[in-house]
C-alpha cells in the first residue's frame, strides 16, 4: 500500500530548553490495503558551532491505517533532546538557533518539515 503525509505543524514555533516539542501531521493511506506505516522524525541543524549528523532520528511511532482512512500522528521530543556532548566542557549542550524538523518513512524519504527555533 502507499502513505501520503500532509498537514505537518509543531505545537510552538520558539522553544526553551525545558520544554517539549509536539509534532503533529496527517499520515493517509492511499493504497487499496489496510498496512502499518512507521512515521520518523529527524531533526538538523543547519547551522551548528561542532559538526552533526546531517539528521538525527529523534522519534518515531508506528500506526495502523486502513485502507482510504487518514490518522493524525503526534510525535513528541523534549528539547533537551537535542543536545549534543561537548567533549570540551563535558557536558550536554542544547545548542540555541534554528532547527529543521523532517518527517517520512525513512531518512531518506523525507515527506514533511518545518522550522523551530530554540532560545
Amino acid at each position: 500500500t502507499a502513505y501520503k503525509y500532509s498537514g505537518f505543524f509543531t505545537n510552538k514555533k520558539s522553544y526553551r530548553p525545558s520544554e517539549n516539542i509536539t509534532a503533529t501531521l496527517k499520515v493517509k493511506n492511499t493504497g487499496k490495503y489496510a498496512g502499518k506505516e512507521t512515521v520518523q522524525l529527524y531533526v538538523r541543524k543547519p547551522v551548528s558551532t561542532v559538526e552533526r549528523a546531517e539528521k538525527e532520528l529523534k522519534a518515531f511511532k508506528k500506526v495502523k491505517i486502513a485502507a482510504g482512512e487518514t490518522v493524525t500522528v503526534n510525535l513528541n521530543i523534549p528539547v533537551k533532546g537535542l543536545a549534543y556532548y561537548d567533549v570540551k566542557t563535558s557536558k550536554w549542550v542544547v545548542e540555541p538557533g534554528e532547527y529543521k524538523l523532517l518527517v517520512g518513512t525513512s531518512s531518506r524519504d523525507i515527506e514533511q518539515s518545518g522550522t523551530i527555533t530554540v532560545e
